[in-house]
């Protein structure tokens, strides 16, 4: 939401997410040289991460909204009571 996209170890919780929304980049855990050449490549690509911020941007505010995870723990909830 800053205006900047994040670059995540591919295996790390968030990873999944900045897959799915496509608005971030991933790299492999402990390879500084993908790290370093991932950097670059974002220093290089503005448009790129513009695209990506905005891809975030769009994903959080339709997946990971307050009134959408609300919803989400109500139908847990929901479910557990019928359950």
């Amino acid at each position: 939401m800053c205006g900047t996209p994040v670059i995540v170890c591919d295996d790390c919780g968030c990873g999944e997410i900045i897959r799915e929304a496509d608005c971030g980049y991933l790299v492999k855990y402990g390879d500084v040289a993908d790290l370093s050449e991932m950097i670059g490549n974002v220093l290089n690509h503005p448009e790129e991460n513009a695209k990506k911020v905005q891809a975030g941007k769009e994903y959080i505010r339709e997946q990971l909204a307050w009134e959408r995870i609300v919803s989400q723990v109500e139908n847990v909830y929901h479910d557990a009571i019928l359950a």
